[in-house]
């Protein structure tokens, strides 16, 4: 109970911090069963009562079950709030007796704000961070602990190994990666695209590079692959990204990502011998 206390007054400090509860990746069907007590008494100075379910794919069959009973007979002045991300989770017949509101997006600009406002990181960490949010703060919070530098030296690497054919090589750097985490994969994907969006910069003597300190890996990518279909790529790397949220086995969608980058240097006519081998960050 104190650590739910604790949570709360940081909700209350900061509204766009995710509450987090050691072991509470389930909601139970006690737990329902308590709001139906909370409910069920009455109060003559309050016109209305909220129950707010943050996170409510998390509810199982049964508290899906328990819930729906209150659905179906809501008692006077009590409005329940279902939040989720994944509202698939849920039941149909739940879904139908609620009103589904959507939110958009929030813009890079805003992601910028939130972070350097109740978060308190440099500007430089925030757009760092805004570029990878998919307009979510929530989907933020995996990029807490990662070096920006490291995984961006990561990938130029599995980049080498991929376009060089090298595929057992580029699997196992993609592996230590994401470790078997599917929005590290994705943070991946998000990458190698801001690494072709900074070589068709670069080719047209542009600026605002992502990968700034890797500039010269974009003239030896240029020098070895001189007729690479970038627009192909980007075009297969987003459908690949499309694809993380349709329940894919990842370890296949690895190997798509390292064949479909291994076979622009083939359908271009490039030769992959040593020297293409010689990319490097």
């Amino acid at each position: 109970m104190t650590s739910v206390k604790e949570e709360l007054q940081k909700k209350i400090t900061n509204p766009f911090y995710k509450i987090s509860i050691p072991k509470a990746n389930l909601i139970k069907v006690n737990s329902i069963r308590d709001l139906r007590k909370f409910i069920s008494l009455s109060y003559s100075d309050i016109n209305y009562r909220t129950v707010i379910i943050s996170d409510a794919h998390l509810m199982n069959e049964e508290s899906q079950n328990a819930l729906l009973k209150n659905l179906e007979e809501p008692p006077i002045g009590v409005i329940f709030i279902l939040i989720t991300s994944k509202p698939d989770m849920l039941r149909e017949t739940i879904k139908s007796r609620c009103w589904e509101i959507k939110f958009n997006y929030l813009k890079n600009e805003d992601i910028i704000f939130i972070l350097s406002e109740y978060f308190k990181c440099d500007k430089h960490q925030a757009e760092n961070y805004a570029a990878f949010s998919f307009g979510s703060i929530n989907k933020l919070f995996f990029l807490e602990d990662i070096d920006f530098e490291e995984v961006l030296n990561k990938t130029i690497i599995i980049l080498r190994f991929a376009l060089g054919r090298k595929f057992h090589s580029a699997i196992e750097e993609i592996n230590k990666m994401v470790a078997n985490d599917i929005e590290s994969f994705k943070l991946l994907l998000l990458l190698i695209l801001r690494w072709f969006s900074d070589l068709q910069k670069y080719k047209v003597n542009k600026e605002n590079f992502f990968f700034v300190n890797h500039k010269e890996t974009f003239q030896k990518f240029l020098t070895k692959f001189p007729e690479i279909k970038y627009l192909e790529i980007v075009s297969k790397i987003e459908n690949l990204l499309s694809l993380c949220s349709k329940n894919i086995n990842l370890n296949i969608l690895i190997l798509d990502l390292t064949v479909e980058l291994g076979k622009f240097t083939v359908e271009s006519g490039i030769k992959t011998d040593n020297s293409t081998q010689k990319i490097r960050g």
